[in-house]
Formats: structure tokens, sequence, C-alpha cells
């Protein structure tokens, strides 16, 4: 992940340092000695980014490096690009203007603080919480003998990121799903972070979950090691098997009869890249074809919604994942929504549903605003009753 993305991290650390440095250091505005401390963290935060980069696979096998680098740069990187930026500002318009206003420091170093509670609230508190919403929807097609059945959504567990002191908001959130007396729990993909140890390591968990159909989402290739191509492939086909091993039934480009009336297609990740696109929409939904059986489709990428399932296979309902819903949202924005038009919530299209599930969990344990979801969906055949959310 650091990797991918260094020369972002690189700058986000070097270039509010210099401009502190020059414009409160070089002025003589504070003393010499302050000078060498303040640039002590940031020379370690240069050498972590260096150190974390240089690691195998997309994020360290030892979770505890990334925690470490995530806290650090919450704590102390951002907070101080934050008041950079507006001292920065603060400062241009005094230039421009030839008067010597502090608005600029004082603004910053209000953000700065915001940003650090921000920051500590999301990684901790915010990341533990795991809301059970309710959502009713209504279809013309719906056979009389699925009125009022309940189904769970839950998607992008990521385990992995439940190592150590952060089980417990597994387990709360494996204890809501069951809670709740699903007919069928639909998993959405994602289940990992990169590897099906992670998996392994909380089998006990998720073989309580009754009655899972699920897929496989973009991290559960083998994409996010560093490996040979055979490396990849053998860490899916372990994730297909340990899936399927928990009792869960995986489907990859295939369908299964959940019910007498009730088809469950579910297609590999169809994403744009650079996430994998191996669905097959035609294998998926061969058997399809008696219009008394309601179709529910599971396909972990939201965008495929409007390229390929709407135009070829308009199935009544689809539910998605993959986004997190930017685990951010401020005021009812989300950083998603700058890339998928359909990125988190309840979308409808001539009949046909898509539910965008904010999943549970995430590779960088934050979340502010949007808390880890679980969805229960009741289907009903009345055609008066309107979609709500609650």
């Amino acid at each position: 992940m650091i990797a991918r993305h260094i020369l972002l991290f690189v700058l986000l650390i070097v270039l509010p340092s210099l401009y502190v440095d020059y414009r409160y250091f070089r002025k003589g505005l504070l003393k010499p000695l302050w000078r060498w401390l303040w640039w002590l963290p940031n020379l370690a935060m240069l050498a972590m980014t260096a150190v974390v980069a240089s690691l195998p696979d997309f994020i360290p096998r030892n979770r505890m490096w990334i925690d470490l680098y995530l806290l650090l740069l919450g704590v102390w990187v951002i907070p101080v690009a934050v008041f950079s930026l507006c001292s920065f500002l603060g400062w241009g318009h005094n230039l421009y203007h030839k008067t010597r206003q502090q608005w600029g420091e004082r603004i910053g170093a209000v953000l700065a603080v915001t940003a650090l509670a921000a920051f500590v609230y999301g990684f901790t508190w915010g990341f533990s919480r795991v809301e059970v919403k309710h959502l009713d929807l209504s279809f013309d097609q719906l056979p009389s003998s699925l009125d009022g059945c309940r189904i769970v959504h839950v998607s992008d567990l990521h385990v992995g990121t439940y190592a150590g002191w952060r089980r417990p908001v597994l387990e709360r959130a494996v204890d809501s799903i069951c809670a709740q007396h699903p007919d069928f729990v639909f998993f959405t993909g994602d289940l990992q972070n990169t590897r099906p140890e992670e998996v392994l390591a909380v089998q006990d968990l998720l073989r309580r979950i009754p009655n899972v159909y699920s897929v496989l989402g973009n991290h559960d290739h083998g994409e996010y090691i560093d490996g040979s191509p055979e490396e990849k492939q053998a860490v899916e086909k372990r994730m297909v098997d340990i899936q399927r091993q928990l009792g869960w039934r995986l489907l990859v480009n295939e369908a299964k009869l959940a019910a007498p009336s009730l088809l469950v297609a579910g297609t590999d990740n169809d994403g744009l890249p650079p996430f994998p696109s191996l669905a097959d929409y035609g294998r998926a939904l061969q058997d399809w074809q008696d219009s008394a059986t309601f179709c529910i489709m599971l396909q972990h990428d939201p965008s495929a919604w409007r390229r390929h399932i709407l135009p070829e296979k308009p199935v009544p309902l689809t539910l998605s994942g993959h986004t997190h819903g930017g685990q951010v949202s401020l005021f009812g924005l989300r950083p998603t929504q700058l890339q998928y038009a359909e990125d988190y919530g309840l979308y409808e299209q001539n009949g046909c549903y898509l539910h965008v599930s904010g999943g549970v969990g995430g590779l960088v344990p934050f979340r502010l605003g949007l808390p880890g979801e679980i969805t229960v969906i009741t289907l009903h055949s009345k055609k008066n009753t309107s979609p709500s959310e609650t």
C-alpha cells in the first residue's frame, strides 16, 4: 500500500516540514534547539516510510507495522500538513495585502487539533462501531412464497484487520448477524486483506454465521502478495477452499437455488483497472429461465451494475460492497462519490435495485461518520410497498 503511493507519502511528510522550517525556524521565530526537535519525528517518518514500502506484499504480514505507521501519520503528519496549508495561505494573504494578521496560524492550529481528534476517534471508537440497518423492498415479480423473506447483506469483513485487540469488534459483528435470525446471509466479497491465514485465525467466529452465500472480492485474489503468478493463484485457490470449508456456499460465476423459488447468482470480481475483471454473467445466469424464480445477484464491485448487469442481465436485486462508503462521511459527502456513481446505499432503475453495503471492516482501520454496517433486507411482494431505510 505504501510502496504503490510512496511519492505521495514522501511529499506529504517533506513539503509541510520544509515550509515550517523556512517559515518559523530559519527566520529566527523559534529557538534553534526546537529546530532539531522538529526534524526528528519527520526524519523518523521518512525512514519508516522507506522501511514499510520495502516490505513484501501490499501490506506487511505483521499488522503492527502498518498500524504504527498509520498512527504516526494521523497524529503527526496530517495535523502538521493541515496547519502548514492554513499558515501558507494566511502568509500569502498577508504578503499580498501587506498586513500582519495571524489568522492563518490560528485557523491552522484549530484545524490541526480537529484533525488529530477526528483521527483518534476514527481509529478507535469510529472503527469499532457496527450498526444494524433495516431495509424493506417490494417487487412485482416476487413469488408469494418469498414474501417476508429476511436476508442479511454483509460485505468487506477484511478479517486480517481484526487481529489482536480489535477481535471483539468482529465478535460483535458476528453476534449482530446471528441475532437477526435471517433466512439467508449474503456476503459480497473481501473476506481477507491479503492472505488466507487471516481467515483461519478467526474461522471459529465465521463458522457461526448461518446459511451464507458468498462471492470473491478483489482482495480475495492473490494480487496483493509479492510472489510469482503460481503463488498468487495458490492464494486464490486456498481462499476458495477455506470459504467452502467454513460451510459457506461460495459462488464463482455460478448460481444455486437457495429456495424453490429463489436463485442466488454470484459472479467473480468485476472491477475496472487496477481491479480484476473476471465475471461471467452468461455462465452465472444460464439457469435463470423460469419467470417464477426470483434472482438475486452477488457482485463485489458496484460499478458492474451499470456496466454489465443492467444492460445484459437485469436481475431484480443486486448486492455489492467494495467501496466501504469511503469509510468517511461528512455532511453526506463521501470520497467514493468522486469515483462511483453508485457508491453507497440503495439505488433503483426500471424496477431493478442495487444495494451497496458500507461494509464492516477495512484494510485501513478508520471510520468517521460511516460506521461498519450489517443490513437486514426484508422482501415483499406487495406492489404498494415503497423502499424505506432506517
